[in-house]
């Protein structure tokens, strides 16, 4: 809604950007930045196995979005058919987390750093959606009225764009470090240190 209503010039989730377009919000997608999901799937601690994910519940962020369409994918992956598993809409991450904790839910697809403090706490993941699946999950989206106003802003952000990502593939050792060092950020924040 921030970018249909010109608050914001950009937004990266291609989600959110694709459902304007098709809500005529005017919303569009000039750029694709990651094919490669970075999500695992976490599964509560007494979940051994793909063998015993059958007639589980499964915490989505919302119906019809790409971590929804994901969950499928990956589950769909380990061997499970439509029916055989439920998919419950429960928002975002932390909503998700609850809703495993309390046993609502025995599994998600969780990004980083989510699944790796899931993992220490004593769940388990049963693999990485980057593995399994190519669906783009990061991009650059605009508001068309942008495009037309200030095609050079959206052609440079793209050209920053792509070199960012040829530099954090030319140097991953510093990315490493780069996002270590983020992920410990953002649990500080969430666990409030």
């Amino acid at each position: 809604m921030a970018l249909a209503n010109g608050h914001i010039d950009f937004a990266l989730a291609i989600s959110p950007v694709l459902n304007g377009a098709m809500q005529g919000l005017g919303t569009k997608l000039v750029a694709a930045l990651n094919s490669r999901p970075p999500f695992s799937l976490v599964v509560r601690p007494e979940i051994n196995s793909a063998a015993d994910l059958s007639g589980k519940v499964f915490a989505v962020s919302s119906f019809g979005n790409t971590q929804a369409i994901l969950t499928e994918k990956h589950l769909q992956n380990l061997g499970l058919k439509k029916g055989e598993y439920q998919l419950l809409a429960m928002g975002a991450t932390p909503a998700r987390i609850a809703a495993m904790e309390k046993n609502i839910a025995q599994g998600s697809l969780m990004p980083l750093p989510s699944n790796v403090q899931l993992e220490n706490r004593g769940y388990r993941l049963l693999g990485n959606t980057a593995e399994i699946v190519v669906h783009p999950i990061a991009g650059l989206g605009v508001h068309e009225d942008k495009l037309k106003k200030d095609p050079d802003l959206i052609k440079r952000t793209i050209r920053a764009s792509l070199r960012s990502l040829r530099l954090l593939q030319t140097n991953p050792k510093e990315t490493i470090k780069i996002l270590m060092e983020w992920g410990r950020g953002i649990g500080a924040f969430q666990t409030g240190l």
